[in-house]
């Protein structure tokens, strides 16, 4: 697909049932879901796929996919040079040892689709250090799916209070991110009050509650660590208005944010 050192990222989709036979890239490549089931031929196994699984291969590595009858996949392809990421070996280790698909957290799988865009725009629109950008863009995209097949304590629950711990436990790694209730509730596949008893439960908060007090906790971290204004401390960990972000401290702490420098 690509035969010079740039990334390319590439968007399938049939409009019925259809399949791509066997092949390989000389580049690693990342397949990455966003619509329809199918399966995902990687050497000699075949693996089922869907909505929001990714696959990494390395290169020389032989692949083909092939649509459920009814529900054709959207699929993005992305190749590039190993160098060209500039990542830490270990990230590209972690996603060569998973081996096949793995499922995206949905929380996760929101900032996917957001960088696909933005790595699709760049591509199209070739501006100014398009290829730097472009670089950038994998590199995140390639450490947050990393990230996503790191075990979590939700592995060991089961049913509903898995998937809302599951979602809790990506909603730690982004708390600065903008997630409502009904985002959060939605991504568990529950109702908001479902999704509230059972975040009680699991924390001992309700869901607005918990984010406030992650929040909090990473603030009073970067109070204690760093010379940063107040304002720009209360952006970073995701309060939008500063006079928010004083409610919920002194809330949260019964102190003032000086009380920590």
């Amino acid at each position: 697909m690509n035969s010079d050192s740039s990334i390319r990222i590439e968007s399938h989709r049939h409009e019925t049932a259809g399949s791509v036979a066997l092949h390989h890239h000389d580049h690693p490549s990342l397949l990455y879901v966003t619509s329809g089931r199918g399966t995902c031929q990687i050497e000699e196994q075949s693996h089922e796929l869907q909505a929001d699984d990714a696959v990494y291969l390395p290169a020389g590595v032989s692949h083909g996919t092939q649509d459920l009858k009814g529900s054709p996949m959207a699929i993005f392809s992305i190749e590039f040079p190993i160098d060209t990421a500039s990542l830490d070996p270990e990230v590209l280790g972690r996603l060569t040892d998973q081996g096949g698909p793995f499922s995206v957290p949905t929380v996760s799988s929101k900032q996917v689709h957001q960088i696909l865009r933005s790595l699709l725009h760049e591509q199209m629109q070739k501006g100014d250090f398009h290829r730097s950008s472009m670089a950038n863009l994998l590199s995140r995209l390639l450490i947050l799916l990393a990230r996503s097949l790191k075990p979590t304590a939700s592995d060991a629950l089961g049913g509903s209070l898995a998937q809302v711990a599951k979602v809790l436990a990506e909603i730690e790694e982004n708390s600065h991110e903008q997630f409502s209730l009904v985002e959060v509730a939605r991504m568990a596949h529950l109702s908001q009050r479902q999704f509230s008893n059972l975040c009680n439960e699991l924390t001992g908060r309700s869901y607005i509650a918990h984010l406030n007090h992650l929040r909090i906790q990473r603030s009073i971290q970067l109070l204690k660590e760093t010379e940063w204004p107040v304002s720009a401390i209360a952006f970073e960990v995701g309060f939008e208005e500063i006079s928010t972000f004083y409610r919920a401290f002194r809330k949260e702490t019964q102190k003032a944010p000086g009380h920590f420098r």
